[in-house]
């Protein structure tokens, strides 16, 4: 077996060191783009649940007008409640999503 000569091993190792650098890069790339997917997918799922609280408390309106007896009303309030308490979490959550992203924004 013919012995490689030390420049010729200092090539590459050179080279060696060089498409190492050029896969954690692309690797770094790679879970950036994965961070913004998550923040992404994130947001629609917000956005999804922003829409069917909405549609929710237009309903319960509605209820609470067609509402004929106080346990009826009863009803409805504690819905009302529940969805208050479920807008709330989607507010932490975009609070949250919105951090997120303002970090992100000043690492680029």
């Amino acid at each position: 077996m013919e012995e490689a000569s030390p420049q010729a091993l200092e090539q590459q190792l050179e080279q060696l060191e060089m498409n190492q650098e050029q896969l954690l890069q692309s690797l770094e790339r790679t879970m950036e783009l994965l961070k913004q997917i998550r923040q992404e997918e994130r947001l629609e799922a917000a956005a999804k649940m922003a829409e069917e609280l909405a549609e929710r408390q237009e309903a319960l309106n509605q209820q609470m007008e067609d509402a004929q007896s106080e346990e009826q009303r009863e009803q409805v309030s504690r819905a009302e409640e529940q969805a208050a308490s479920e807008a709330s979490s989607l507010q932490q959550e975009l609070d949250e999503l919105s951090k997120e992203l303002e970090e992100s924004g000043h690492q680029t």
